[in-house]
């Protein structure tokens, strides 16, 4: 038997997008508010047939953490969970916003991309492929590394993106992940598939 084992995009499967690690180690908080206290809200996308699914949820936090990875059990609900039929999905995806709970003021955002606010992974069923989406519009591919650049006039600094994501095919069941960008703040996510074979 091949392991994984190989991908069959028109069976039924259990989808699991996880935030496997995120990290704002490069954040602060005010002098009064205590440690960064890391949150997702998380996002699940499906598209098909019938139309549009999209809502969005906040996990619980971290406390006192601005590092946090899988095995930390603060994340264990830092997860979007879905089922695919494939006679009424045609993509889902999954995606992770990350902010600081903060009791004495407003929580505070961390952007986690270089051109947006962050990131969603999807599986296009009908292209077998893995997409990284933005997080609001699900619509621009994402940058996934940058710099900091100067410009003769206001604001005097602007972002250029040196790595564009670009789609990858999918062949077999293996987790596919990604990380939103490669310094801190960032998210990592992980899309694991579990597929139901058809009644025999």
């Amino acid at each position: 038997m091949q392991q994984p084992p190989k991908f069959h995009p028109n069976w039924h499967h259990d989808v699991a997008v996880r935030v496997v690690s995120a990290n704002a180690s490069n954040q602060s908080d005010c002098w009064s508010c205590g440690e960064v206290d890391l949150y997702p809200v998380l996002q699940r996308h499906e598209e098909g047939p019938g139309g549009t699914s999209h809502d969005q949820w906040e996990a619980d936090y971290c406390d006192d953490s601005d590092a946090v990875s899988v095995a930390d059990s603060c994340t264990s609900g830092w997860v979007v969970n879905m089922h695919h039929d494939p006679a009424r999905h045609s993509l889902q995806g999954g995606g992770a916003d990350l902010y600081d709970d903060d009791d004495t003021s407003g929580d505070d955002h961390f952007s986690t991309v270089w051109l947006g606010e962050a990131d969603r992974l999807s599986i296009n069923w009908a292209s077998q492929r893995l997409e990284l989406r933005d997080f609001a519009t699900g619509t621009a591919a994402p940058c996934v590394d940058g710099k900091m650049v100067s410009i003769p006039g206001p604001p005097y600094v602007t972002v250029e993106c040196t790595l564009w994501w670009k789609d990858t095919g999918i062949v077999d069941n293996a987790p596919l992940g990604r990380c939103t960008r490669f310094e801190p703040p960032f998210v990592c996510l992980e899309l694991s598939l579990s597929e139901i074979p058809p009644p025999l």
